[in-house]
């Protein structure tokens, strides 16, 4: 579904003929209501939302029932310092994916925690 949400740029397809495995997938330009944004995804995908001011894809990005992790890509440090202190989610990550640190609490916000 999420084809129809926004624009699907690459992967999608299913790995191998057992399993829920699928290659790493990239959308871009969701719509505001897009499943893609609103659902937590377990897998390799990236959902790239473009925005005119910080407020605006605040807004956004907190506006589902979820909050497990988030992600900000920028070329500003401060920029993404500043985001994620405004992100309702358990993990904000900058310019990467990250991974999970054993020494560090681990939890979601709302329905993610």
């Amino acid at each position: 579904t999420g084809i129809k949400e926004a624009t699907f740029l690459t992967g999608g397809k299913q790995i191998g003929a057992k399993g829920c495995y699928v290659e790493p997938t990239i959308f871009v330009d969701p719509h505001p209501d897009a499943k893609v944004l609103r659902e937590e995804i377990f897998g390799p995908v990236l959902v790239a939302v473009r925005f005119s001011t910080e407020d605006e894809v605040i807004k956004l990005a907190n506006d589902t029932e979820f909050g497990l992790s988030a992600y900000v890509w920028t070329a500003g440090i401060s920029r993404a310092l500043r985001l994620s202190q405004r992100l309702e989610a358990g993990t904000v990550n900058a310019n990467g994916a990250g991974g999970l640190q054993p020494n560090v609490p681990m939890g979601g916000w709302k329905q993610s925690g």
